[in-house]
Order: C-alpha cells, then structure tokens, then sequence
C-alpha cells in the first residue's frame, strides 16, 4: 500500500472545508439569535400599534363627550339668561305695581304666574 504524501494542497482544502463549517455554525446561531430579536422586535411593534389604536378610540371618545357637554352648557346657559329675562320682567312689572300705589287684582295674577314660570324654569334647568 502506498502512502499518499499530505500536499499543502490538501491541507489548505481541509482547512478551507473547517473554515466554511465553522463559519456556517456561526451564521447559523447568529441567524437564529437575530431571528428572535426580528421576533421581538415585531411582537412590540404590534403590541405599541394595538395600543395606539385604543388611545386613538380613546382620544375619539373624550372629544365626543367634551363636545357633548359643552353643548348642554351652552344650554345651561341659555335657559339662565331666559331666566335672567323673566325674572327681569317681573321685578319691572314689580315696580310698576308699587309705583302706581295699588296692586290691581289682574295685575297681581300677572305677577304670580311670572314667578311661577320663573320658578318652573329654574327647576327644569336644574333637572
């Protein structure tokens, strides 16, 4: 049997085929680890999108409300100037009566059901 003598060619090949195998493993666990961060990475992404959409429905929410509100206090508002109104009228018609010195019957009534408007108005205002 005849030995082959190693040829520094042989040798480099060998060397070359370690080199590949090695740098293959390498690559490969590093692969994998940044596959698991691209995982990671993803997951959180999807996870922030999520929770951007409920602050976003959220956020959606809070402005219907606020306007709702704002348009009951305008109401609010306009129902106390009406009353402010009514209630002015009656003080005038107030002061015409004891000006005049007499409290007319007919009068009287007039201002009776003035107040009791006024006083309806309050209490639907505050309902």
């Amino acid at each position: 049997m005849k030995l082959v003598p190693k040829t520094p060619r042989t040798s480099k090949r060998f060397g070359m085929i370690a080199a590949t195998s090695v740098l293959g493993v390498v690559l490969a666990t590093g692969g994998c680890a940044w596959k698991q961060e691209r995982d990671q990475a993803r997951a959180q992404k999807q996870q922030l999108t999520d929770e951007n959409q409920k602050l976003s429905e959220s956020l959606q929410s809070i402005r219907a409300e606020s306007t709702e509100a704002n348009a009951i206090l305008d109401e609010v508002q306009k129902g106390l100037e009406d009353i402010r109104a009514k209630e002015l009228k009656a003080v005038q018609s107030s002061i015409r009566v004891a000006q005049e010195g007499k409290a007319a019957g007919g009068r009287r009534d007039q201002l009776d059901a003035e107040i009791q408007m006024i006083r309806e108005a309050v209490r639907k205002n505050l309902q």
